[in-house]
Order: C-alpha cells, then structure tokens, then sequence
C-alpha cells in the first residue's frame, strides 16, 4: 500500500484524462508542484469537482516511480470568486507561471504563500490587475537567486527612472549611461510608462490607480521579462494565458 500524503495545495490547472477522470496540476504548502490523478471525479457532482485558483486540503496516495499521485479524498479551504474578468485572467497567469517553475523542497512553502498572496490580493482589486503579476514574476526571480533592480541603472548603480535596456542580457540603463553606450544594435529604448512601471514595481502596488494600460506597454514589459528570462535561465517564458490577457487592452 502507497503512503498517505497530506498536504494543502492550490489548484493551478485541470485535464480531462477520461471519461471519468482528471489529470490536476497543483502547487502543494508541503510538496512543491505535484501532478495528480483524481480518478473517476468527473462523474461526481460539481462540489467534489477540483477547481482551479481554489485551496484544497488533499490526501494523496504517494507515486511509485513513475507515476502520478492519486487523490484520495479532497476538502475546500478556500474558494476564490472574481468578479473582474481580467483579474481572474491575471490570476491565471500567476497560476501558469508557477506550473514552470522548478522549486526545491526547502523552498515550497515560499512559492505557495506567495501564490497565495498574489490570488487573494486580485480578489477585490479595483485597479490594473496586470502589474501585480510583473511584481509576481519579479519575486520569483529573486526567489531563484537573481538580482533584478528595475529602479537601479546597470552602469552608474544609481536609482533613477529606466531609460533602455539591452536585449542580450536584459540590463536597464538610465538616459544618461545610454547615451555614453556604444549603441548596441539590440538596444530598446523604452516607453515612458514601461520605464516608469519598472521603476515602481518593487511597489507598484502604490501605484495601481494611477495607470491606464496600453497593449503596447504591456507588449513592451512582457518582451523585457522574456528577454530578461531567456538571458539568465537559458530557456524561454512563454504563457498562454497571458496572450489571453493581452486581448483585453486596446
């Protein structure tokens, strides 16, 4: 008989494996991101199925190797509701972002809590949505043990306003350093929204009634943290769900 597991976890994407059951894709306080098998959910009532952005306390056969774990029975902690379509579709994001990561034992905890933060932070939010998930993936990446300052110039080291940046490495520059580069042919230069963004995002969430988000913004920053990903983690960061999100700005 397999171990018994118990752990409470966050929904983070679903699959329909059969007729009858579910493949769950779940980001557990305990057990990090875990794939499970809930066999023959789908013919029981909506209440017992597995939703997505919702906690649940599970108990799970532990896999044999090479196998999934298998759910044995489920309980609801916390049910999330959103009532702004683009917040639910954030949240989404946030939840996608986290299927990617690869995350140590010692560092569950870490990464649940804060995916936590971010969905229950969504909830009322009556503001841009989007940005909290730039601070998301920026936390993240100090999670893995790298240095992003979007509010500090790669050159001079001090704190101002982001004026550029260079492709290949993804390092920030204010306008005075740019102008003493010898011009890389991957400079972009960016926008000043995107630069004023970056600038705040350590605290953007101070700054979220303030904005009025463009789709070429968005496309901006979402270009850098690609860049910005693919430089230091040798591998690209692309979401589906947040070219869903893209669609809903102008």
């Amino acid at each position: 008989m397999s171990t018994l597991i118990k752990d409470r976890v966050t929904i983070l994407n679903t699959y329909p494996y059969s007729d009858s059951s579910l493949i769950v894709k779940a980001l557990g306080k305990l057990s990090g991101n875990i794939d499970i098998i809930a066999k023959g959910i789908r013919k029981k009532s909506d209440s017992f199925i597995l939703q997505v952005l919702n906690d649940y306390e599970l108990t799970l056969y532990a896999p044999r190797e090479g196998e999934l774990h298998l759910l044995k029975e489920s309980n609801l902690t916390q049910e999330r509701h959103y009532q702004n379509p683009k917040n639910w579709a954030t949240a989404l994001c946030g939840a996608e972002l986290m299927q990617k990561q690869l995350i140590s034992p010692d560092e569950n905890r870490q990464y649940y809590e804060l995916l936590s933060s971010f969905l229950d932070f969504l909830i009322d939010l009556d503001a841009e949505p989007l940005p909290v998930f730039w601070r998301l993936l920026n936390r993240i990446i100090h999670l893995q043990g790298l240095e992003l300052k979007t509010c500090i110039c790669s050159s001079c080291r001090q704190k101002k306003p982001e004026y550029a940046y260079t492709r290949h490495d993804a390092r920030f520059y204010c306008q005075r350093c740019t102008q003493e580069l010898a011009q890389p042919r991957d400079l972009h230069i960016l926008s000043e929204e995107a630069g004023r963004i970056l600038f705040h995002l350590d605290h953007i969430g101070n700054h979220l009634h303030e904005l009025k988000l463009s789709k070429s913004t968005i496309q901006e920053i979402n270009d850098y943290f690609e860049d910005y990903y693919l430089a230091h983690n040798r591998k690209t960061l692309k979401l589906k769900s947040l070219s869903v999100l893209e669609q809903f700005y102008i």
